[in-house]
């Protein structure tokens, strides 16, 4: 931790800290930190004072915060620094001096990691008590979009994590799995979704993972494949597929992203997605397509793709229909 300008005020009224520019946890940070006057009488036996707090960090990673104040934190530096003004011995272990920390305010971090999601703009009404740490009324910008939602942590010893949120106009190509794609995908995603964490460590998070959610697209377009066309045609044919609108539902597991059912619909066609994407960015999905209208195809047409492989170069192959036998 390395402290340039801080300003400490100790009155009988209280205390505040005013932070002009503090490096810790891989930030900087800047604001304030106060505790009004403590009565040992306004409180119980277990209970302690409350921090507010207005902070500003310039950027944020969430793995190097792990390494500081997660469960596999440096032993001992802790103890050193929080002991005395916290009430507790130096022996005290981090999670029992964690415990005496009641704290609320607004927490804003221009540049937030967590993994391959990268938040800008991060803002939220943040209340850390008895090691559980409540996030309420957040705010950012994810992917050219927005997002909001809530989150909660608690820091026992298997700590647990929750995450509500909803995404509106976020761009698809900018978002971390569909990078290799981009330079053939274009459109917006919006919808919600609950994730569901427990464990130390990102091995241990991703196979507690659980969760689910649901989409809605708009104006998605696939460059360099006529999906249509192929259809009809029962072999390949490069071009443009257009889609106005897409609804879908998905399940996260510690396996990966599990697609429930993807509809694409244009004046002309429905397209139906469903499969799984692991987090090894392996795919196998099934694609159905359905003309509409006047554009409605014959039974021996090709309507189903089979799509496997590593999402930056899938296999794609082609099979046809089988048609409905009496008794079926």
């Amino acid at each position: 931790m390395q402290i340039e300008s801080v300003r400490a005020e100790w009155r009988i009224t209280g205390r505040k800290f005013t932070l002009g520019k503090v490096a810790a946890f891989g930030a900087t940070w800047s604001g304030s930190v106060e505790q009004p006057e403590f009565l040992a009488s306004e409180f119980g036996e277990n209970e302690y004072p409350v921090w507010t707090f207005q902070l500003q960090a310039d950027h944020l990673d969430a793995a190097q915060l792990d390494r500081w104040v997660g469960p596999r934190a440096r032993p001992g530096w802790l103890q050193r620094l929080l002991p005395a003004g916290l009430g507790g011995a130096a022996a005290e272990p981090p999670s029992a001096l964690l415990r005496r920390i009641r704290a609320s305010g607004q927490l804003a971090v221009d540049d937030l990691t967590i993994e391959k999601i990268r938040l800008k703009q991060f803002r939220a009404q943040t209340k850390l008590d008895a090691l559980k740490l409540s996030m309420s009324v957040v705010q950012a910008q994810w992917s050219a979009g927005d997002v909001k939602g809530t989150a909660e942590a608690t820091f026992s010893a298997k700590p647990r994590y929750e995450i509500l949120a909803t995404f509106d106009r976020v761009a698809i190509t900018q978002t971390p799995w569909l990078v290799p794609v981009a330079t053939h995908l274009n459109g917006t995603a919006s919808g919600s979704v609950e994730l569901h964490l427990e464990g130390v460590g990102r091995e241990a998070l991703l196979a507690s993972l659980a969760g689910k959610g649901e989409i809605r697209l708009a104006k998605v377009e696939l460059r360099g494949w006529d999906v249509a066309g192929t259809m009809a045609l029962g072999q390949w044919k490069s071009g443009i597929s257009r889609w106005a609108t897409g609804t879908g539902t998905f399940h996260l597991s510690n396996g990966g992203f599990d697609l429930n059912s993807l509809r694409l619909s244009s004046p002309s066609e429905e397209f139906l997605l469903k499969g799984s994407v692991s987090f090894g960015e392996d795919t196998e999905l099934t694609a159905e397509s359905h003309a509409t209208g006047r554009t409605t195809r014959g039974e021996s047409s090709i309507r189903f793709i089979q799509i496997s492989g590593p999402i930056a170069g899938p296999r794609v192959s082609l099979e046809k229909a089988t048609a409905q036998q009496p008794g079926d």
